[in-house]
């Protein structure tokens, strides 16, 4: 493994969880949904190139945290 892609990891999952944020729980999108796409993709790539699979990797999770005022749904199976 490269040095340069561990590095590029921790940037991409640092910048992808602050998008997430702002997008999720702030309802203040900071970038388009493609720029978002091309980071996300882009991290899923050097993951499964690499075997790194931070603990804080937004690709481990969906969406953000709860909003007050939504109504609290329970799923059938998990998302």
């Amino acid at each position: 493994m490269d040095n340069k892609d561990l590095k590029r990891i921790e940037e991409l999952v640092k910048l992808i969880n602050k998008y997430n944020e702002a997008y999720y729980t702030k309802d203040a999108p900071l970038i388009s949904n493609n720029e978002w796409d091309k980071l996300y993709f882009e991290l899923l790539d050097l993951e499964k190139k690499t075997g790194i699979v931070l603990e804080n990797s937004p690709t481990k999770r969906v969406g953000g945290e709860i909003l007050d005022g939504f109504t609290k749904v329970k799923h059938k199976k998990k998302l």
